[in-house]
């Protein structure tokens, strides 16, 4: 049996990384829940219609391009630590990309593409 919560599935998770998880990267739909309301949720096999289970409240209420900012400020200071790390011997660990440098993981996650 498959356990995976899908896309626009309605959900009932109460911890707040997992909460995140769920709303942003799964695309499912929870809220975060009190002390054994998700339990509750999950005995009844229901949640309530509100919050970030309805489409209406899932849209961007504020829109902030954050590209000059990145590409002026982010992008350097990136650059120089990775400059840092490779004159002191150090390389970054954190990400599977071809120079191991962590950006592509970082511009991944922003959705910029360098």
């Amino acid at each position: 049996e498959e356990t995976i919560p899908k896309k626009g599935e309605n959900i009932a998770w109460g911890e707040s990384n997992a909460v995140v998880y769920a709303n942003s990267m799964i695309g499912a739909k929870t809220e975060k829940y009190a002390d054994y309301f998700d339990i509750c949720a999950a005995i009844a096999g229901r949640v309530p219609a509100l919050g970030v289970h309805l489409d209406e409240n899932r849209k961007a209420g504020v829109i902030l391009d954050a590209t000059d900012m990145i590409r002026c400020h982010v992008i350097p200071s990136l650059e120089q630590k990775k400059k840092k790390n490779k004159d002191e011997g150090y390389t970054d660990h954190h990400c599977d990309d071809d120079d191991d440098d962590g950006l592509d993981a970082f511009f991944a996650t922003l959705g910029y593409v360098r």
